[in-house]
């Protein structure tokens, strides 16, 4: 007895709430099954009063049946990169305008400061192709195209020997002779300037035994003479070292005589070198002492305003790094964490706004003409104590659609209905996303 005592009491506490979810969820289908079982009205009455919905008092009234929405907003970056910082996270109310995340922006700085300097160096030429020519510019070319003359007369020089060795052999010998009989005198310069330091060095120690005023003159005049013999003897030295090269080389080349032949070939693209030098030393020079040019002016100009829209350009960039929040709201979902690489337009977060809740429900053909867009409508929130609200008519489809099999209300699917979308406001947030609302259509 027990056992059927416990499973009747099971069964009856189970067809409680299935009447009452029935109530909350689908009214006026079980309205329909009520009448149709011939049970009193006035039951089905006081048991929705009980549960805190007042039933339609409009006359011809229609339920419409829907899910609160809010409406949510993909934010995203507008450049590729690595997420370093984020500030936000799931449940989080942030605010128009208010940062998310942080790209990193180490390489954006590095192109800004490259950026920064294009445009100081445009800017510059700029400055330099409007300005009238200088006495400085003007003795710099002329310097410039003295060099280059003179490295064109050292190159000419140097060809004419190297022909001469080729096509004298005797030319080559003077040169062997001439180099070696050099040598000598080389080393005995060495020699000299050794000596001269060494000298130097015995009257430089006896001077600075001496501590009176003219030892200490004395000794400020040896260090100098001391300084000038040892450069004396790096130069003497020097000189001896390029003798003994030259000798080696000359020597070589008697040897080899397609040496001499490669060292023509070496001459004479010397001199096509220097002269090429000599002639754009001459253009500059030439360029240097005339007018600035309109054209060259308006050139350097026009570089100036690129190279300043490729620095806005990286500007812009660094800026668009900090991803911000383009309206007020929660954060509904963070997709992406430090360390990630995101690519431009990808989501990052889902941002919700719950101040302002949609509701979308399917009108029927005919009842369509008694939907307006700005009509306001009751709304009742269908849970137990939910209230009587008013949302607005925001849209209503242009094209009819079969109902979608996902409606609450099972009498109605497959009709040929009307999305219609209400707009209702949440100023304090006590209603939620998900409520199930009923619409009443008067």
């Amino acid at each position: 007895m027990s056992h059927l005592r416990t499973l009747f009491l099971t069964l009856l506490i189970t067809g409680i709430l299935a009447l009452v979810l029935a109530f909350v969820l689908v009214p006026d289908a079980l309205a329909t099954v009520w009448e149709r079982l011939g049970l009193p009205p006035t039951w089905f009455e006081r048991i929705e009063t009980a549960l805190g919905r007042a039933p339609v008092t409009e006359p011809g009234g229609i339920r419409l049946y829907g899910v609160l929405e809010a409406t949510e907003t993909y934010v995203m970056s507008e450049l590729s990169g690595r997420i370093a910082e984020v500030w936000a996270d799931e449940g989080d109310w942030v605010e128009a305008g208010q940062p998310l995340l942080r790209l990193d922006g180490s390489e954006t700085a590095a192109r800004l400061t490259a950026a920064q300097a294009a445009v100081a160096a445009a800017q510059a030429a700029e400055t330099a192709a409007a300005a009238p020519p200088q006495a400085t510019t003007l003795a710099l070319a002329a310097a410039r195209v003295t060099a280059a003359e003179t490295r064109l007369e050292a190159a000419r020089r140097s060809l004419e020997q190297a022909r001469r060795r080729r096509d004298e052999p005797l030319a080559l010998e003077g040169e062997i002779a001439t180099t070696r009989e050099a040598i000598p005198a080389a080393q005995a310069a060495v020699e000299r300037a050794r000596a001269d330091v060494a000298r130097l060095e015995v009257l430089l120690a006896k001077a600075q035994e001496d501590g009176s005023r003219e030892g200490q003159y004395q000794q400020r005049i040896l260090s100098l003479q001391h300084q000038a013999a040892e450069a004396q003897v790096e130069a003497a030295q020097a000189r001896l070292e390029g003798l003994q090269r030259r000798l080696a080389l000359l020597l070589e080349q008697r040897r080899e005589p397609l040496l001499l032949e490669a060292q023509l070939h070496a001459a004479e693209q010397e001199v096509l070198l220097a002269e090429a030098e000599l002639a754009l030393a001459r253009a500059e020079a030439a360029q240097a002492s005339a007018s600035p040019q309109p054209e060259a002016v308006a050139v350097a100009a026009a570089r100036v305003q690129a190279a300043i829209a490729a620095r806005r350009r990286i500007e812009w960039e660094q800026e668009k790094l900090t991803v911000t929040a383009p309206m007020a709201g929660r954060i509904a979902k963070r997709l992406r964490a430090v360390g990630e690489t995101v690519a431009a337009g990808e989501p990052l977060f889902i941002l919700m706004d719950p101040r302002d809740l949609e509701v979308s429900v399917f009108v029927a053909v005919a009842d369509l003409p008694r939907v307006h867009l700005g009509q306001e409508l009751p709304v009742e929130v269908a849970v137990p104590g939910g209230p009587r609200l008013t949302a607005v008519v925001t849209f209503i489809a242009t094209e009819a659609r079969f109902r979608p099999g996902n409606v609450l209300d099972p009498q109605d699917r497959g009709d040929m209905v009307f999305a219609v979308r209400l707009r209702l406001p949440n100023p304090d947030l006590s209603l939620k996303p998900g409520m199930p609302v009923d619409v009443v259509l008067p």
